[in-house]
Parts: C-alpha cells; structure tokens; sequence
C-alpha cells in the first residue's frame, strides 16, 4: 500500500525529510474454532472394536447435527485398525481410530459439545481459534499505524523546530497479511473452557515519510 502527494510551495532548499516507522494493533477475540476430535477404541477382537468405534463416530455425528453443525463443517477421517504389539512382536490386542475435525462458529455449542462427550472415550486433541474476517481488523491496525506516525513525526519536527507538513509523501505497508494468518491462530487450548480467555492481536507497521519546513523558511511565513 503505498500513495504519495506534492507541495509545490516548499521549494526543494526549503524542505527536508522526516522518515518515521508506526505500528498499529487491534484486539479481538476469537469466532471461529477448529476442533479435532479422537475416537479411540482397544481390544482383543478386531470385529468388536470397529463396530464400537464406527457406533461411536454415529453417535458424535448425531450430536454435532443436533447442534446445527452442518455437514461442510465436519470432516472424518476414515477408521484405522492398528495391531497393538507387544516386545517380542506378537499381536496383544488391537486399536480402532477414528478422526474428526469439526469447525464451529457459535462457541456456546462448544461448550454443549464438550458436555456431552466428557467422560467417554471422546477427547478434544486439538482446539485452533482464529477470525472468519481478518481484512477487517488488519485494515484497522493498519489505519492506526498510519497515524501513529503523524504522531511520532510531529514529536521530530517540533524537537527540530521546524513546521511539519501534516500528509505524508510516501507511506509504504512493511506487514503483510499473508503472515498475519498465521500469526493469529491459537493452537495452545487445551480445553474448551479456556476459549472465553483467549484473545487474538493483529498488529500492522508502515514506514512514513514526511516533509518539513525549514526554520528559516518557518519564520518568513
């Protein structure tokens, strides 16, 4: 992002530069989680275990229907049978798999969900919290580092006692949203109750240049 302007009545003798870093931040919370879910189940009998399991997947999908979730929020990852073995190599039991990632909007169902599967054999592996709209809260970031630094450039310019000139010549974006993305995930919940304390920061830098009036161009005025 970068605009710039003229002065034409600031001769090229009478002005000088004033170049200045800002940073802007926006703080918000959360509205999008990301849960993945494991569905593990052990025994002896490979038959036995996958039909557990395979009931048990059943079940958590009539939950999240009964919470609204729709079908394009729910991915599952097929069931894995897995030998459990012992030191010498010799099959002990087995282990049924289950993987389901399911994306929530409304974090009250969350905590309905959560109500439903504690004390099974349902876990939360993994809770990521992100934004539907970054755009819109890096942009206003972006906006306050703008102006952050007008402010820093007028402390210069009055420091130097010079008149400066309010509207940058040049502003250039140095963040990049791309790595805000990333940067804004929060992967670190272990618990669907630690969701209400999570907030996310976006924070945006520019570097600015402004011009000013010389002192003896100043006092002429």
């Amino acid at each position: 992002m970068m605009y710039s302007m003229s002065r034409s009545y600031i001769t090229r003798q009478e002005r000088s530069e004033i170049n200045v870093k800002g940073v802007g931040s926006e703080f918000t919370v959360p509205d999008i989680a990301i849960v993945s879910i494991d569905i593990v189940t052990r025994g002896e009998d490979p038959l036995d275990i996958e039909t557990f399991n395979s009931n048990r997947v059943e079940q958590v999908l009539r939950w999240l229907k009964q919470f609204g979730i729709q079908d394009k929020d729910i991915n599952i990852q097929k069931e894995i049978l897995t030998p459990i073995l012992d030191e010498e190599g010799r099959t002990t039991s087995y282990q049924a798999s289950t993987f389901i990632t399911v994306t929530f909007y409304d974090f009250a169902t969350i905590g309905e969900f959560y109500y439903n599967i504690h004390g099974t054999d349902i876990e939360y592996s993994q809770i990521i919290l992100t934004l539907k709209d970054v755009d819109k809260y890096y942009y206003t970031a972006l906006n306050r580092a703008i102006k952050s630094t007008y402010e820093k450039a007028k402390v210069v310019a009055d420091s130097m006692d010079v008149q400066l000139v309010p509207i940058p010549v040049i502003v250039t974006e140095t963040s990049n949203i791309e790595d805000i993305l990333d940067q804004i995930t929060i992967t670190e919940v272990e618990q669907a109750e630690d969701i209400a304390l999570s907030t996310i920061i976006i924070s945006a830098t520019v570097e600015a240049k402004f011009l000013v009036q010389s002192s003896n161009s100043k006092k002429s005025t």
